[in-house]
């Protein structure tokens, strides 16, 4: 069985168990889904994601226009920084508080 998924590209990390994983599942400005990843996820991490990366999170451009959503393991600036940014120009990424059930600015 093959999965097909995009990867965006992969990390070299010292120590991949400190890498903070990302996936971007949703483009705002094409409405639809997607797969962009920071790393290769087999097809059986891809049916458990929400178990495996909890937070959700979403990149803004410094207008407050939703870009992007998706999922990380961790609150880090990853996303961002590795693919907001770069591509996008995305100045902003919020997570959701499970606790507080609102968006919150990292």
């Amino acid at each position: 069985m093959t999965t097909k998924q995009i990867t965006l590209h992969t990390i070299n990390c010292v120590d991949p168990t400190h890498y903070n994983p990302w996936v971007i599942t949703h483009d705002h400005l094409e409405s639809c889904k997607c797969f962009k990843a920071s790393r290769k996820f087999s097809h059986d991490e891809q049916r458990i994601l929400p178990t495996l990366l909890p937070v959700k999170f979403k990149l803004l451009d410094d207008d407050g226009i939703v870009y992007y959503s998706g999922r990380m393991k961790t609150h880090e600036f990853n996303p961002l920084d590795e693919y907001g940014e770069p591509h996008d120009g995305c100045t902003t990424i919020m997570y959701y508080d499970e606790t507080s059930h609102k968006w919150e600015t990292l």
